[in-house]
């Protein structure tokens, strides 16, 4: 595999990293952990309880009142 190639897979994952959880989201995010693995056989990345993984994704992204965050955006 290329340096591109790699480099394309890697921007993939963190791309899919960074949204919401789903179904889909797991079955996509599963195969690309396959290729990381092959490629990096000592990594320990895997897909924990998705529903977990959601409830964290709405508490990191979510902008309410309540999560302490230097940044706010109003709506």
């Amino acid at each position: 595999m290329s340096g591109r190639e790699e480099s394309a897979q890697l921007l993939e994952f963190f791309t899919l990293a960074f949204m919401r959880p789903t179904e889909e989201w797991v079955k996509e995010i599963e195969s690309l952990l396959e290729k990381v693995r092959e490629r990096w056989p000592q990594s320990d990345l895997r897909v924990e309880d998705p529903h977990l993984m959601n409830q964290e994704y709405v508490r990191l992204f979510r902008f309410g009142k309540d999560i302490p965050s230097p940044l706010r955006i109003g709506i």
